[in-house]
């Protein structure tokens, strides 16, 4: 669902399918990006894009490894699982997750959708905030492992309790607040994480106003990046 979120936001592009998934590279290229977790080796070159890109690992499917863990390696314990979970469910759940980014109506099987009123092609998370990622997260957390879920206290923070922790954490610092490094060791979906970044954004843009004056622009895709990939850890 995370993927799906970033197609939808144009986070991740077909620009990148080689990078992200090499081995769609030769599907059509109108929905290649959605067909990155329809096979188990597929799923887990996607799954090592997807920790390397964003620091760390989402979902705990595999044991933790460390940082400098080669991409061969982190690969090899993904690809472990997805074939476990192949031979568990008979493929089936390479269908749905391949449901999730296409929809069922696109998706060669015999499977029925859980729910038949909708369908993941109808929806958009380009106008679906945030925050329902974090509710999903939390709910199929709790109904799938229920004692590990509250065990290891799997709940979702609301956007407006979030973002009052953020602006509280980086109004309280002695350094620039643009030169913040933010670490949230139990991100869950991710709401903390994604708030952070448009501040650190706001900071730098407001830092780069004070010194430039009427010649500033605004914070520019590399500037964005650069921000995203050295100054957010989530894990």
């Amino acid at each position: 669902m995370f993927f799906r979120f970033l197609i939808d936001r144009e986070i991740v592009k077909d620009e990148l399918i080689e990078e992200i998934c090499p081995a769609a590279k030769s599907d059509p290229k109108e929905f290649r990006l959605q067909r990155v977790f329809s096979t188990p080796e597929r799923a887990a070159r996607t799954s090592t894009w997807l920790d390397i890109t964003f620091n760390g690992d989402l979902l705990p499917l595999i044991e933790p490894l460390p940082l400098d863990a080669s991409e061969a390696k982190r690969t090899k314990a993904y690809g472990e699982v997805y074939k476990q979970a192949g031979a568990d469910s008979e493929d089936r759940i390479f269908q749905h997750l391949e449901a999730i980014l296409r929809g069922w109506e696109h998706v060669e099987c015999n499977q029925q959708p859980l729910l038949p009123a909708i369908d993941w092609h109808q929806l958009n998370f380009r106008h679906i905030p945030i925050g329902v990622l974090s509710q999903v997260y939390e709910n199929f957390s709790h109904q799938v492992d229920e004692e590990n879920a509250a065990d290891r206290s799997v709940h979702y923070t609301p956007r407006a309790l979030a973002k009052l922790l953020v602006d509280e954490a980086l109004a309280g610092l002695e350094t620039p607040a643009h030169q913040t490094k933010v670490l949230d060791p139990a991100c869950g979906a991710g709401v903390f994480l994604v708030l952070a970044l448009r501040e650190l954004v706001r900071h730098r843009w407001a830092a780069d106003k004070e010194r430039l004056g009427d010649n500033v622009r605004r914070p520019s895709k590399q500037i964005i990046e650069s921000i995203l990939y050295n100054q957010i850890r989530g894990c």
